[in-house]
């Protein structure tokens, strides 16, 4: 079982070998994102916090490109969470990411709505809603998902690329498409 030491000494040799992760890990610190001295990254990353907050979680890791913007509100990413590639997670509402989670490249989190009931009133001076997303833990979620404001997805669920998430998923569950729906449950034949 590796020790304390094994587990620094192992993450030294990481950022000695990638020394643009750790000088982007020591900005985002001192910016003031609470970042997991185990989190990975990535020096091409970008982070903003706009009177928000964002959490990063021991051993998360944030890869090349991946927009973090908290827009007044709470971005918590959990702990050993992978989000890739040009992903973008806004924060308006409100977005938890489980533990364990995994989501593939050129996703979005869009935890806000505007308003548009109202025809004598231009969208934009209709104003905004903001509900929030909830992500489980061990959850994968496929290429280029967008999630929308509003929805709650449960442990363990898969969702596959290219599905438009508008509505809470069930824990478990397996879901494709715009919109997305349940085509079965893990573990079930």
């Amino acid at each position: 079982m590796p020790t304390r030491q094994d587990f620094i000494l192992r993450y030294i040799y990481w950022y000695l070998k990638h020394p643009m992760w750790l000088f982007k890990w020591i900005i985002v610190r001192i910016s003031g994102i609470d970042i997991a001295l185990s989190a990975r990254i990535s020096h091409r990353a970008h982070f903003e916090k706009q009177g928000g907050k964002i959490i990063i979680g021991d051993r998360a890791t944030i890869n090349d490109y991946v927009k973090i913007i908290a827009q007044g509100n709470t971005i918590e990413i959990g702990t050993d969470v992978s989000i890739n590639y040009n992903s973008i997670l806004y924060g308006h509402g409100g977005l938890t990411i489980g533990d364990n989670t995994r989501i593939a490249a050129n996703c979005m989190f869009i935890p806000m709505n505007h308003k548009y009931d109202d025809l004598n009133i231009l969208i934009k001076d209709q104003g905004i809603t903001k509900k929030g997303i909830v992500i489980g833990s061990d959850v994968w979620i496929g290429a280029r998902v967008t999630v929308l404001d509003g929805v709650i997805i449960g442990n363990g669920v898969v969702v596959g690329a290219g599905s438009l998430v508008c509505k809470n998923l069930s824990p478990n569950g397996v879901y494709v498409g715009n919109p997305a729906h349940l085509i079965k449950y893990r573990g079930k034949k």
